[in-house]
């Protein structure tokens, strides 16, 4: 499990960075941990006995229809197994980007789709069935987040590269992108020998840290590469080394004891504010169905118009979108305290929604932080409610602000406005402060502020 440790805080540390995620690599021995069948067994099968050349010289004279009756049997009346459920959540939460597979059974798509992730958020992209430079285009974009490349074909696109000539090698422009993605970021390798050519021909020994995950460590080419990146002890074997067990440790060892933050619908929530014409001074998050994006006071002093209702900020989403006209309808009472835009004939609706009570001493909570164009998801706990915090302010003074959330949270400067999110995914406080600890303004008195002007969502 040390190892499994190790992982998890190296994904969570790149997670709260904002850092490029590992690059997930998957093969075969994912699919078998849902019952497909080995591949062994389909060739003894199909030519009497394991003899990989004849499979190969049988293969290439079939059709695709003829292939698709031989190579269903692979995943015939299979379903997603524990460890495709686990790696869904964790592609949810953020910690895997880019997904290459390859397999052609749809057992990821058939988990990720059964978290009703949002269409928007994730692309599937089949080799063979889409242009190279399609594929390749989607795999630098930035929206949608979640990419899953199926390298080798899809069974029910009836496109398949199955034999050793079929996999030699890739299109020119899905070869550019894959040495991007296997050499310039950090890949962690799942349930694949890495005896495929076509991908070993994209790797090369100057590159970033490598991760594997088999029953076996790692031999021969990948063992080689690994070596020459300084990663030879980055491997997990054994009983652990099996997909499932691995996800499912995995999973827990990331999310068991965090808040359960959904990475695209809280990014999507998330506005910047800026002057008219001008550059963001900070952020807030648009709340539920009302059209009121919440951030706290000092966004109103960047925007140097004063405190008073009526202030006007241009806010745009941080995933992308049209900038759009605000008018502040509710202002500070205290000198840390909410401040609230309306944000006229916006169709978006958050997931974020008010908790009505304070969160308890040790409660998972995770902050959602946006500086600049960075998001960042910051795991902690509770450690204390109702706190009263002596802090510095701007001119000098110390002012004692009172019924604050406190958090082991470490942010930096520019966190505050952003939500602090309870394990039930609802908004327990906004970040005001922070000095190696942060704190957060409560739900509770944003509710009463809302109530107060008659702005209080059902």
């Amino acid at each position: 499990m040390k190892k499994i440790a190790d992982l998890a805080k190296m994904m969570r540390a790149k997670r709260e960075s904002g850092s490029h995620p590992y690059v997930l690599v998957l093969g075969a021995g994912a699919s078998v941990s849902s019952g497909t069948s080995l591949n062994r067994a389909v060739v003894e099968r199909v030519v009497g006995t394991y003899d990989l050349k004849a499979f190969d010289e049988y293969l290439a004279q079939c059709s695709d229809d003829e292939r698709f009756a031989i190579l269903r049997d692979l995943v015939e009346g299979t379903l997603p197994s524990e460890g495709y459920r686990c790696l869904a959540e964790l592609i949810q939460a953020g910690y895997f980007n880019v997904i290459l597979s390859t397999n052609f059974d749809p057992l990821l798509e058939d988990a990720i789709t059964g978290l009703q992730m949002r269409r928007r958020d994730y692309v599937f992209l089949v080799h063979g069935v889409m242009e190279p430079d399609f594929i390749a285009d989607h795999l630098d974009n930035p929206v949608p987040r979640v990419k899953l490349l199926k390298l080798h074909g899809d069974l029910f696109y009836r496109k398949f590269y199955y034999t050793g000539e079929e996999i030699a090698r890739f299109p020119p422009s899905i070869n550019r992108a894959l040495e991007t993605y296997l050499n310039r970021r950090d890949i962690l390798i799942v349930g694949h020998s890495m005896r495929d050519t076509d991908i070993n021909r994209c790797l090369k020994t100057r590159g970033s840290s490598i991760w594997y995950v088999g029953p076996d460590p790692p031999s021969g080419e990948i063992a080689q590469f690994m070596k020459a990146r300084r990663s030879e002890g980055n491997f997990i074997s054994g009983d652990e080394g099996y997909f499932d067990p691995f996800f499912t440790r995995l999973r827990a060892a990331l999310l068991g004891g965090t808040a359960e933050a959904r990475v695209d619908e809280i990014g999507q929530s998330i506005f910047s504010v800026s002057p008219e014409g001008g550059q963001p001074v900070g952020s807030g998050f648009l709340l539920g169905d009302t059209g009121l994006l919440v951030t706290d006071s000092s966004i109103l002093a960047g925007l140097g118009q004063g405190f008073a209702l009526g202030v006007r900020a241009e806010v745009r989403p941080f995933t992308g979108g049209p900038r759009r006209r605000a008018e502040l309808v509710v202002s500070p009472e205290m000198v840390l305290d909410y401040a609230v835009f309306r944000v006229p004939g916006i169709p978006e609706v958050s997931p974020l929604e008010l908790a009505d009570e304070l969160p308890a001493v040790g409660e998972p909570v995770t902050a959602c932080i946006s500086v600049g164009e960075t998001q960042g998801f910051h795991d902690g706990t509770v450690t204390g409610v109702n706190c009263s915090v002596p802090m510095q302010m701007g001119d000098g003074r110390i002012e004692t602000i009172p019924n604050l959330i406190e958090t082991d949270i470490k942010v930096g400067p520019g966190a505050c406005g952003s939500p602090l999110v309870g394990r039930d995914g609802r908004v327990v406080g906004v970040l005001v402060a922070g000095n190696g600890r942060s704190y957060a303004l409560t739900s509770l008195r944003l509710r009463q502020m809302l109530n107060r002007v008659g702005l209080l969502p059902r």
